[in-house]
């Protein structure tokens, strides 16, 4: 019976090591694989201005990008060549992964909202009254950026100007890694309310 324990005791303790390999080896197959996903996709952000040149580090945002990502996805998303009933809607729809899942839900409710009291039957065109200054970009912690874009509305219904007004947007701007979103940064909604800079021609 000795000779039997001590050979069972045996056996367990070999396939005890064996599973040990076999968990050993998974997990650095797991390592490995996780090093080279990453050695191969990161996000590197280039200034806009390189005439001084610059340091570039992989992982790291800048506030100049910040602006321009924020200038970009909100004039596209406000800029309605043809009515805003379809182009409003069709802009959230088409950049929906650089937008915030909170910041998606909110812009879905204003569209429908816009539907409701019949602002959208219009053209409308947007662009930005000030130059960009490091100034209107703002340094939130977590890699976050608060972009304050000075932009003038008018808006269009049959030959009619409705509205000519300009607004200040401050954006929140927060990096995302979705595997959908190819820039890294995405609109998170507004860290202030958004305020009139001047009274409006005309009003609806």
């Amino acid at each position: 019976m000795g000779i039997r324990n001590q050979s069972q005791a045996r056996d367990a303790h070999i396939w005890t090591l064996r599973m040990a390999m076999v968990m050993l080896t998974l997990l650095c197959l797991a390592e490995a694989a996780v090093i080279f996903y990453r050695q191969n996709r990161f996000i590197v952000q280039i200034p806009p201005d390189l005439s001084k040149g610059a340091l570039i580090k992989p992982g790291e945002y800048l506030a100049p990008n910040a602006y321009v990502f924020a200038h970009y996805f909100w004039r596209t998303l406000n800029d309605w060549p043809v009515s805003g009933k379809n182009d409003y809607k069709a802009q959230i729809t088409a950049n929906q992964c650089y937008f915030t899942p909170t910041f998606l839900r909110w812009l879905q409710d204003n569209y429908e909202q816009k539907v409701r009291a019949g602002e959208l039957d219009r053209i409308r065109s947007m662009h930005v009254t000030q130059p960009f200054d490091l100034k209107l970009v703002h340094t939130f912690p977590h890699n976050q950026f608060g972009v304050e874009l000075s932009m003038r509305i008018t808006e269009v219904v049959g030959k009619e100007v409705v509205k000519n007004t300009e607004i200040l947007y401050p954006l929140r701007v927060v990096p995302d890694n979705r595997p959908c979103n190819q820039m890294g940064l995405a609109l998170d909604g507004f860290y202030e309310e958004p305020r009139r800079l001047d009274t409006p021609e005309k009003t609806p």
